[in-house]
């Protein structure tokens, strides 16, 4: 519980950069500030502190105490866009390993069960992902609409049941991944195109060619991850 819980500091401490309530020189609150907060311990803060001083985003002052780096703007928000701690990054991993068990099956037995309304929700999922291709949070409900339908339609309830214990899980997960993906026209339309395919497969009655195709979907996604990461290597 102690790793999810420095998460939630890490958390935390981004989106008040992002909100402007924290700025570059920024102190942060104590150590017992922010547990009474954010109802975790002292060493669930203390880890995910450590944390944000390795991606460069805070430094620590011993006596002094905590501080967002004092450098421009830009610099800052790059570091929080670019940069995944090692815990997010494995839980990212986990995440599609899951969606791989799950939806690889999904759109097998979608193509077999998939209902009118489903497929229309798919359609206007493909059309609203088609009118926000770059990464917003417009574009992002629009792919997980399309991934939580296409389970639907599956029919499975324990698909559905997980799907939905999960969906915060799955919607943080396709938001970070987009992030990766979306970084030009051409990026943009080949995962478009990639969610057209499967839609096609699903509607046309195509078990195996929809499970293949979410299968090499998520293997393309997880590929573009690592890929990422190498460049990050210096």
């Amino acid at each position: 519980m102690q790793k999810r819980a420095s998460e939630s500091v890490i958390n935390y401490i981004k989106n008040e950069i992002n909100n402007k309530n924290l700025k570059a020189g920024s102190k942060l609150p104590s150590e017992r500030d922010l547990s009474k907060k954010l109802r975790v311990s002292r060493a669930s803060i203390r880890e995910g502190l450590r944390e944000l001083e390795q991606i460069g985003l805070t430094k620590t002052i011993k006596g002094r105490g905590s501080y967002i780096q004092n450098e421009d703007e830009n610099n800052l928000m790059n570091k929080i866009t670019q940069n995944l701690t090692k815990q997010e990054q494995d839980f990212i991993y986990d995440m599609l390993d899951y969606r791989r068990a799950i939806e690889v099956e999904a759109a097998r037995l979608a193509a077999k069960r998939a209902t009118t309304s489903h497929l229309l929700k798919m359609r206007n999922a493909l059309e609203l992902m088609s009118s926000h291709e770059n990464h917003n949070s417009q574009g992002d409900k629009a792919d997980l609409l399309f991934h939580t339908t296409m389970i639907e339609a599956s029919q499975n309830k324990i698909f559905i049941e997980l799907i939905d214990i999960l969906s915060e899980y799955m919607r943080d997960t396709i938001k970070q991944t987009r992030k990766y993906r979306l970084v030009n026209k051409v990026a943009s339309d080949q995962t478009l195109q990639e969610h057209k395919d499967i839609y096609l497969a699903i509607a046309t009655g195509d078990s195996k060619l929809a499970a293949d195709l979410v299968e090499q979907h998520i293997a393309q996604i997880k590929a573009e991850i690592i890929e990422f990461e190498l460049t990050q290597i210096k």
